[in-house]
């Protein structure tokens, strides 16, 4: 298996990734700012883990490589969690 990470060719412009692929953070205040991991689930079952280390909204979850980055916005979101409220889609 593939070590997984957040890409930093696949995110928003305003979407920081650190430099080991596991640390991120939107730099807008008022926007939110998505990007993907480098390696995508294709079957299995499969699980993440996330610390909220920092104020302000978050969201993360599984969704499709054609889905918008900003997650939640379209019908390629599987399920996802956000700081404001969680929702698992009829699909997850």
């Amino acid at each position: 298996m593939a070590d997984w990470k957040l890409s930093p060719d696949d995110r928003d412009a305003t979407f920081a990734i650190d430099e080991s692929g596991l640390v991120c953070q939107a730099r807008l205040e008022k926007a939110w700012a998505g990007g993907r991991a480098s390696v995508g689930v294709q079957k299995g079952k499969y699980y993440y883990e996330i610390s909220v280390a920092d104020e302000g909204l978050c969201r993360v979850g599984w969704a499709t490589s054609a889905a918008n980055l900003d997650l939640g916005k379209d019908k390629q979101v599987r399920n996802y969690y956000t700081t404001e409220f969680s929702i698992l889609s009829e699909n997850s």
